[in-house]
């Protein structure tokens, strides 16, 4: 049982690896500030606005700036096509 316990940590742990480097690189090609990076990791994450604020430590207004601010510079108009832009980075950084 303790070898399936560290194996499992370590595949979580180079999973969330891979995936931090996935977001950094659509971060960077997308030219998203840290800020705007950190918010939307969350909101791949699938955080809704308010548990962002909290999580952040942010105002209602500036959240929604930053949010407003992804959606133009990913030039998408909701959650999902963003998802799905992210999704399709993914597989296509995946295909080459």
């Amino acid at each position: 049982v303790r070898s399936y316990i560290v194996q499992s940590s370590i595949l979580f742990k180079h999973s969330q690896a891979v995936e931090d480097s996935a977001l950094a690189v659509f971060a960077s090609h997308w030219d998203l500030s840290p800020r705007e990076s950190e918010i939307f990791a969350l909101l791949i994450a699938g955080l809704k606005r308010a548990e962002i604020e909290a999580e952040c430590g942010l105002s209602q207004g500036t959240v929604k700036t930053h949010i407003s601010n992804i959606y133009r510079k990913l030039d998408v108009h909701s959650k999902m096509e963003m998802r799905q832009l992210y999704e399709a980075s993914r597989t296509a950084a995946k295909g080459t």
